[in-house]
């Protein structure tokens, strides 16, 4: 589904793929998650808590995304993406959160990031909370459309965006981004 800011598609990714995922990772060690840019010390809590793991540039899930990326990206945006960072498997547990942020980094090191990609790996009915929100200015934020096990989104990674507060369950995610020569 096309909208004015993102781009979804339903059952991306089947559901025994998601849980299959889940089930690999759900008891093995995870790393806490740390902003990129936000360097504030001791601070990024305040931005930011969750879990996370980080994925095989070569993984069934990787090249799945990328293959949606591409193709949302051709048919709608027309960016010139020549790349990707690993994609990153993230846990929120009760009380985990990502604040509103934006996920383009501007620096010389390295390509700018200029989509985004989110694909859902829980099941609804597994958490509460924890909800995908794009900013809107003054109104209220827009929920995003991806509730669903295996639905996946497409922003341009200049949208400001949070992830609210887990209140009950576990939310799994994986979150990737496309990079490409700066805009300017």
């Amino acid at each position: 589904m096309a909208r004015h800011r993102y781009f979804t598609v339903e059952d991306a990714i089947s559901k025994e793929d998601c849980d299959t995922l889940i089930k690999i990772y759900e008891d093995t060690e995870w790393c806490d998650s740390h902003v990129v840019g936000y360097d504030v010390e001791g601070q990024y809590d305040t931005l930011r808590r969750s879990n996370v793991k980080w994925l095989k540039h070569n993984s069934f899930f990787t090249r799945a995304i990328w293959s949606y990326m591409l193709e949302i990206n051709s048919k709608h945006l027309g960016y010139r993406i020549t790349g990707y960072e690993e994609p990153q498997l993230t846990r929120y547990i009760v009380g985990d959160y990502f604040d509103w942020h934006i996920d383009t980094l501007y620096n010389d090191s390295e390509p700018p990031r200029k989509l985004s990609a989110i694909l859902q790996l829980s099941k609804p009915e597994d958490y509460k909370g924890g909800e995908l929100q794009l900013w809107n200015g003054d109104l209220d934020p827009e929920k995003l459309p991806i509730m669903e096990q295996g639905s996946f989104i497409v922003l341009r990674s200049e949208e400001w965006h949070r992830v609210t507060k887990v209140t009950e369950g576990i939310r799994y995610s994986i979150v990737f981004w496309a990079t490409g020569p700066k805009l300017v």
